[in-house]
């Protein structure tokens, strides 16, 4: 009975560290999200766009209503003079129904319809602008991730150099000057550390202020293959996707539709009307129906202000549309070749600078062993190692801002996609 309980006691032990281990195991996986997980629930948590989603449900209630005819009237009158006994006793019923001719009432809901593309063209640049963003704090932390796993083995390898600083001194093989410089690189490192630190966490606070969610991220860099950045593509897929640039071009079919609009008030508003009128006398009853069209016609027209203002405005926007294709046309071809000049760079530094840099480490610290080489220039080619690390890091990060400013340029989501081709381990 006591081995039975025994094996139970360890049995439940076991049991609950497996379950522990797994806790643990999914709370790892749960807590990481990726750049798409973070996009996506921080704009479901984004009260401005939720606000602006309801200025699109409003604007489609304002067109619904829009398209629906004028209310007719029911009138009812009744006359007598009840101080004459022979007077006629008449009862009016009147029914009025309000026309819109000659393309008037078309002219409104055109414009409500406009209104609606509008509104719905604002929230997808918000929504565009907010993405962009997240991605610019994501790629902000990603870098300061990796810059400071550089920092820290840079301020360990400053250590040694101190202490190997502090010996020389104190044998007077190096001056005091020697000690001072080596001793202000070491604080130089600490107080980048503590920046970059700061910086971090900044950007963390961000994200997870958008998504409303404790995020943690993977090191896991964006890119794309500058083979692709044809600047005419880029160009055609701005037109159709840069919310911006579809606004003004729409707002110009506002204006012309509102100067319409403007030159449809001058129609007369137009009232058909039909009435039974029933009228008794003292020997005989009778009964009259009768139909009649009413119109105001306007004796001024008091619209050409507005509509000269209109006009002003619609060539305003006009020049507006030419100014924003001539920026996108430049901007274009200065961020591809940006984008293009970051990429060699960075194949440099991947391919040949740190390849190079550390089989000099290698060579220095295999020659250190032997006794060839004093431990101070080992320490150098660490530090010359480290260095051009950092400078790895920060063209990486200034290539993926880049991509991050391509895509607001062309409208594009998929320009900056997670790939570890550009940017791998560093």
């Amino acid at each position: 009975m006591k081995y039975k309980f025994f094996l139970i006691f360890i049995f439940v032990i076991y049991s609950n560290n497996v379950k522990a281990e797994e806790k643990i195991i999914n709370q790892n996986i749960i807590s990481y999200l990726n750049i798409d997980e973070i996009i996506k629930l921080s704009i479901e948590n984004n009260n401005f766009i939720k606000m602006n989603n309801q200025n699109i449900l409003i604007n489609e209630s304002i067109l619904e209503q829009s398209k629906n005819i004028k209310n007719p009237f029911l009138g009812i009158n009744h006359e007598k003079d009840y101080f004459n006994k022979t007077s006629e006793n008449i009862f009016e019923i009147r029914y009025s129904q309000p026309f819109e001719f000659f393309g008037k009432r078309d002219s409104i809901i055109n414009l409500y319809k406009i209104e609606l593309e509008l509104s719905k063209y604002q929230v997808e640049q918000q929504k565009k602008n907010f993405i962009l963003d997240i991605k610019t704090f994501y790629i902000n932390l990603i870098s300061d991730m990796e810059y400071l796993q550089v920092l820290e083995k840079e301020l360990e390898f400053s250590k040694k150099n101190m202490e190997i600083s502090k010996k020389r001194n104190n044998l007077g093989d190096n001056s005091k000057y020697d000690l001072n410089s080596t001793l202000i690189g070491s604080n130089k490192i600490k107080t980048k550390l503590i920046e970059t630190k700061n910086s971090l966490k900044n950007s963390q606070l961000k994200l997870n202020l958008y998504s409303n969610k404790e995020v943690n991220v993977k090191s896991d860099f964006f890119y794309y293959d500058s083979k692709k950045l044809d600047q005419n593509y880029l160009y055609s897929k701005a037109l159709e996707n840069r919310f911006d640039i579809k606004r003004i071009k729409l707002k110009s079919i506002f204006y012309e539709n509102k100067i319409k609009k403007l030159n449809f008030d001058n129609i007369p508003n137009t009232n058909i009307t039909t009435s039974l009128i029933l009228g008794s006398e003292t020997s005989s009853n009778s009964k009259i129906i009768s139909l009649g069209i009413s119109s105001e016609i306007p004796i001024f027209d008091r619209n050409q202000g507005n509509i000269l203002e209109i006009k002003n405005i619609l060539i305003q926007n006009e020049l507006d549309y030419d100014l924003k294709i001539s920026e996108l046309k430049n901007d274009l071809k200065s961020k591809i070749n940006d984008i293009k000049n970051l990429e060699e760079i960075i194949n440099s530094y991947k391919l040949e600078i740190i390849p190079l840099l550390e089989e000099n480490v290698l060579i220095t610290k295999k020659a250190y062993d032997l006794g060839e080489q004093d431990l101070i220039n080992y320490i150098f080619e660490q530090r010359n190692l480290l260095t051009s690390k950092k400078e790895y890091i920060e063209y990486i990060k200034q290539y993926n801002l880049k991509l991050i400013e391509l895509e607001k340029i062309t409208g594009l989501d998929n320009i900056a996609i997670i790939n570890n081709h550009i940017g791998g381990k560093i």
